[in-house]
């Protein structure tokens, strides 16, 4: 099969449809709290999940 086609470059500089450019900073910010709550919320789960008795990777015995 052969697939015909071309690609227009200047397109590729623009913003996806529904996005627009934000501050480099404040993006770089969001991005950390958002790490830092997901990473919050994972403690809780993989506390939770060890009080109900579930071994997750970090959790349980290290068998050698």
């Amino acid at each position: 099969m052969l697939l015909l086609g071309e690609i227009d470059l200047d397109k590729d500089d623009d913003p996806p449809p529904g996005y627009e450019r934000g501050e480099v900073e404040l993006v770089s910010r969001m991005a950390k709290e958002k790490k830092r709550v997901d990473a919050r919320k994972e403690k809780q789960r993989t506390k939770k999940l060890a009080e109900l008795g579930f071994e997750g990777e970090n959790l349980g015995e290290a068998v050698i």
